[in-house]
């Protein structure tokens, strides 16, 4: 689907208007971008080591955790996918501090927490903005999380009892015993409305910064994109291409900011595509630090 998608948007999008935004890109835009990318890792690094359930005197500092969210974001762009990473550094962590299931238990909530918490910020966006409306499919799926959202916050508030048979349950294949200690460990945050609380603020303000982000990559090729639009098409696309139709989004995360943004005055197909372009060298950049973490950390092990 996403080669499909790319050929079909390349074909009805002058290729020379692209080229020459990126030679007029306004680099201040671009190298902002990056310093709040990296403010994006530090704050997943912190809201990974908050959500994580496990002794405080086990836990390791920051500097681990920013590590792993670091590699985590190479092994994304190695393996073309969105939570290829995330599986690799929750496994990568679980094995330091002896406990895989709370590391992924961990991860898993927090980007439940993320989906949440850009949830959380297209209804204030779209609530407090008169301006610009989203369309009616955008705001018949966000209806749709928000009720499948306000579930899962149902379940995580109000604990239950397991009853015995599950509580008895053993043996299995291991990745079914895996999935069992990952289940347990994901109960555990049941009746915790302070830890999922904390979560979900650090969540809102880590978006804040990604969609800002995002915003950026539309200043910096010449564009002069309210800021609230960001917030009314981006959560959508987000969740969007999180689902397992496309390589990495690639193909689905374009065409949905054509016909999105496109519905603006003064943004046309070149504008979206140049901007989703930066926007992937921008992970780019924030894989290749992850990589060169991983080589230095290699070497170090190496030379002992």
């Amino acid at each position: 689907m996403s080669l499909l998608l790319l050929s079909i948007l390349i074909r009805h999008t002058p290729l020379a208007a692209m080229l020459i935004q990126l030679q007029q890109i306004k680099l201040s835009w671009f190298f902002l971008a990056i310093v709040f990318l990296q403010a994006v890792s530090i704050l997943q690094a912190i809201r990974w080591r908050t959500m994580i359930i496990i002794p405080q005197e086990n836990k390791p500092q920051i500097r681990s955790f920013y590590y792993h969210v670091a590699i985590g974001n190479f092994f994304n762009l190695c393996l073309m996918s969105g939570i290829g990473g995330d599986a690799v550094k929750s496994y990568a962590l679980g094995k330091k501090i002896e406990n895989v299931s709370r590391s992924v238990a961990a991860l898993l909530l927090s980007r439940a927490l993320g989906a949440g918490a850009l949830i959380a910020l297209f209804w204030l966006f779209f609530l407090t903005n008169s301006s610009i409306s989203a369309p009616a499919p955008i705001l018949s799926f966000m209806t749709t999380l928000t009720l499948g959202a306000l579930l899962f916050v149902s379940w995580l508030i109000h604990p239950r009892q397991p009853t015995e048979g599950v509580q008895n349950q053993a043996g299995g294949h291991i990745w079914v015993q895996r999935l069992r200690y990952t289940g347990k460990a994901l109960a555990a945050y049941q009746g915790n409305p302070l830890l999922l609380a904390r979560g979900l603020v650090l969540s809102c303000l880590l978006q804040l910064l990604l969609l800002s982000c995002e915003y950026m990559a539309y200043r910096a090729v010449g564009t002069s994109l309210p800021y609230s639009s960001i917030f009314l098409f981006m959560p959508a696309i987000h969740i969007i291409t999180l689902l397992p139709i496309s390589l990495y989004g690639i193909g689905v995360r374009e065409w949905l900011s054509i016909h999105l943004f496109t519905l603006l005055p003064g943004i046309e197909n070149e504008h979206c595509l140049t901007a989703v372009f930066i926007c992937y060298i921008l992970s780019f950049l924030q894989a290749f630090i992850g990589g060169v973490l991983l080589l230095g950390n290699s070497l170090r092990h190496q030379n002992k």
